[in-house]
């Protein structure tokens, strides 16, 4: 092992130290950003996928397709905070992460993906039948959001590979993998798509899938941007810059696939840059909020909400998509904000805060809190 990683290790210790004696507020805040906007990504044509009912070259239409193409860092800026968290505990055993881990998220998937399944019995749209909601559950899910959950289960199972990973790669490494990605996942697919319209592809013998895959890419940076790269004001204006950069790539490529192949009805390129918009959005908000002195107060409503992130993110479908007293609350902030927007933001913030409230109820239930 060289001095620099042995270095960068004794770093990784000290901060892990720090942050057993102080809750980092930055890393809550970021899951309640991450959390605000999985649910305005699931309002489809009400918010999230607007921009498909504006008219094309409309100002309406680009800041639509912008904020659509925004949203999508969601879901990766979660992995990144799970690496940031559980990458460093490398004395952690293999039975510990499969008891104390893998099999409490299963508990997890299983129960919720029931009451969904419940649910869909009571309306009517199934038969009760256990084969099939098992069945289904292994090839598909009950809850089309709940496809992160399997995601994250295939992170945890690979969670004693990557803790090696990370904790023995030095830096230059790091940069090497986000360049891969960068390379394979934004650049070639955009050249392919500018040049020949995707006629051609890469060779498939050289897919680079294990290591730009979500639970893999993902966790890894974040354990980077946590623990290696020291984050000032010029990387953050700088990431900034590239971000917006970037942000406006996509909706050029997304405006020359709806002009080009006459296609305007889905997300083709809403993730092309989506590790670039992750990134920023991590070190962003850790730089803004490591500066920030906020009260005790302030501080401990934030932990209270970001402690909930999980129940708001497990029955937030049920409220938006199930139950339709929600959909006429959707109507009556539309009518009062006037904005087709900014009513999503609203009726997102509306659905948030009621699932916030019903978990901190159900966190006080002996075996209910572990599974919200």
């Amino acid at each position: 092992m060289t001095k620099t990683i042995v270095q960068e290790k004794n770093a990784v210790t000290n901060k892990e130290i720090n942050r057993k004696e102080n809750k980092l507020i930055y890393l809550e805040i970021m899951r309640i950003v991450a959390c605000f906007f999985v649910l305005f990504n699931h309002t489809g044509t009400w918010g999230h996928t607007l921009f498909q009912t504006s008219e094309i070259n409309s100002l309406e239409y680009w800041i639509y397709l912008f904020i659509s193409i925004f949203c999508k860092f969601s879901v990766p800026l979660f992995l990144m905070i799970s690496g940031a968290l559980l990458l460093p505990k490398e004395k952690e055993s293999l039975r510990e992460v499969w008891k104390k881990r893998i099999f409490k998220i299963l508990l997890i998937l299983v129960i919720w993906s029931f009451l969904y399944y419940l649910y869909e019995v009571f309306l009517g749209n199934e038969r009760f039948n256990l084969l099939t909601f098992f069945s289904k559950l292994y090839y598909d899910y009950w809850n089309f959001s709940y496809w992160y959950i399997y995601c994250y289960i295939g992170f945890l199972i690979c969670i004693p590979f990557l803790r090696v990973l990370v904790n023995n790669l030095e830096n230059k490494y790091f940069y090497y993998m986000y360049g891969i990605a960068i390379v394979t996942l934004s650049i070639i697919p955009t050249l392919q798509y500018i040049l020949v319209n995707d006629k051609y592809a890469i060779n498939w013998a050289l897919n680079m899938g294990w290591l730009t895959t979500n639970f893999v890419l993902f966790p890894c940076i974040g354990y980077f941007l946590e623990y290696r790269v020291q984050i000032n004001k010029k990387l953050v204006i700088g990431a900034l810059i590239i971000n917006l950069i970037t942000l406006i790539i996509s909706c050029q490529l997304s405006y020359l696939k709806t002009i080009r192949d006459c296609y305007n009805g889905g997300e083709y390129f809403h993730q092309t840059f989506v590790l670039i918009n992750s990134s920023t959005i991590y070190i962003t908000i850790k730089y803004i909020f490591t500066k920030l002195n906020l009260s005790e107060k302030t501080n401990k409503i934030i932990i209270s909400i970001g402690s909930c992130t999980l129940g708001i993110y497990l029955m937030h479908i049920f409220f938006m998509r199930k139950f339709n007293f929600f959909v006429k609350i959707f109507a009556t902030l539309g009518n009062i904000i006037r904005e087709k927007m900014l009513t999503a933001f609203a009726f997102c913030i509306f659905v948030m805060g009621i699932c916030y409230i019903i978990t901190l109820l159900l966190k006080k239930i002996p075996f209910i809190k572990k599974i919200v």
